[in-house]
Formats: C-alpha cells, structure tokens, sequence
C-alpha cells in the first residue's frame, strides 16, 4: 500500500495533536486537584491556632465603626477563604436585609476560583480596616490574593487607615509536582476573570475597565509578588467612595469566636 495522502496524513496528525492536547489538560487537571489537597493539608499540618489567617475561614460577628462612635453592623472574614465562604457571606446578608451589611477581612487570599465571582448581593458593603480583638488589641486588616476580588465584588467598597488590597497573578505552590496543576489553574481562573468581567452584567463600563485594569496590573507581577491598591488610587478609579471617612475600626463583638463556620 502507498504513502497516505496529504488529507489523509493531515487528518491523522489533527487527531493525534487532539488526543495529546486532551491528555496534557487532564493530567494537570488532575495534579491541579491533588495541589488542591496538598496545599489544604499542608496548611493543616503546618500551623496551630495561634495563627487564625492560615486556617480555613470564619466570619466572626462584630462592628465596624467610624470613630469615635458611629458604629454599623459587620462581619469579619478571618483565615483561608474558599467558595464555601461566599456562601456565608450569602447566607449572612440574606439575614441582614433588608439592612446593609459591612464584610471585612483579614485574609490573605484562598481558592483560584474566587477570582471569577460575580457581584455580591445589593445590601452588602467591603472594606478592609484594623481590627480590635475581644482583648483589645489592635491589627491590621488584610485582604489579598482570592480576597481582593471579594472585596471588589461588593456594592460599595472601603478601605481605611494605612490598609491595602494586594492583587496577583496565580502564584506556584511550594511543591514542584504542583507547577502543572498550577499553570493550569492559572489558566482557568484568568479566563473566567476575564470572561466574567467582560459579559457580567451587573457591571457599568467603568467597573469592567476598573478591574481589567487591576487584573492587569496584578499579571504585571512575579508569582509571588503583590501588586497593591491603595485609598489614592482606589479614588483615581472610583473604587471607594470619597465620603468615606478614612477612620474606622472593625471591633469584634463578645462571643464572635463562634460566629458562622465556613468549612
């Protein structure tokens, strides 16, 4: 029998470029998966519970108020967040409507799909401000990573006193085997970014161009650098209201330690 001829030939190197395209994304699908895993456990195994922000989340109940004495309703979003922590966000303003409800956070970022959530519900605010502990400690707010785009996703945003919101590009596990899962992911989560941001349309023009803009600036970094949005530029891009006060304080309520569970 002759050689193929060129269809022929054409056709069987599509066919096999096809087959080894769908066996390349389900390898790093599946070692995206055990990445998963592998970032959930080490964050287990590797920390106690003196060290709240490396623990799966939990929103603790208190108030944010505008000093001195101004005070309105607000969660606190502590720890590693995960899409079952937009659920309680969820959960939580369909408690407070029809009252608005102020979610901040000292986290420092969570799952990759976050990065694609679309608006949270009409009667929540976010904001990232210190934080007084029930023994009157004081602490910075932290938001950073999957949390930036929670935080963007509110209604109304706020950041107060010295605080930022760090926004990045999907970073490498610690683990080498987790590279491909992490490109992968990467991939994934830059396009639903993208795609949602685009044809979401709960979002004016200036918001899509806001945060093309911060998507952008946060793919301008290294894997493990943080690109931050502070009150100034947050105004430039009409982010935050310029009202806002630039003095406030989320104070934990007594008892908040066993506020809603997330896990």
């Amino acid at each position: 029998m002759g050689p193929l001829n060129p269809p022929r030939r054409r056709l069987r190197w599509l066919v096999v470029g096809l087959l080894a395209l769908a066996a390349s994304v389900a390898i790093a699908a599946a070692n995206a998966m055990l990445c998963d895993q592998y970032a959930k456990l080490s964050r287990v195994a590797g920390t106690g519970p003196t060290d709240p922000y490396s623990q799966e989340a939990r929103l603790h109940e208190g108030s944010l108020c505008m000093e001195p004495s101004s005070c309105s309703p607000a969660v606190l979003v502590r720890g590693i967040m995960t899409p079952a922590t937009l659920d309680a966000i969820y959960a939580r303003a369909g408690i407070a409507m029809p009252g608005n409800l102020w979610v901040c956070f000292q986290s420092p970022g969570g799952n990759h799909s976050l990065a694609g959530a679309g608006p949270l519900p009409d009667n929540v605010k976010t904001c990232v401000a210190d934080v007084v502990d029930q023994d009157g400690k004081r602490r910075a707010g932290l938001c950073s990573s999957a949390c930036s785009w929670i935080w963007l996703a509110g209604r109304d945003r706020a950041m107060f006193g010295a605080n930022s919101v760090g926004f990045h590009r999907p970073y490498l596990y610690d683990a080498p085997a987790c590279t491909p899962g992490n490109i992968f992911q990467g991939a994934v989560s830059i396009a639903m970014g993208f795609v949602r941001d685009r044809y979401e349309p709960a979002y004016g023009e200036h918001e899509r161009s806001a945060r093309h803009t911060l998507r952008s600036r946060g793919l301008s970094r290294g894997p493990t650098e943080v690109y931050e949005l502070r009150r100034d530029e947050a105004l430039t891009l009409a982010l935050v209201t310029h009202a806002m006060p630039s003095l406030a304080v989320f104070r934990m309520a007594q008892g908040a330690n066993q506020a809603v569970a997330v896990r």
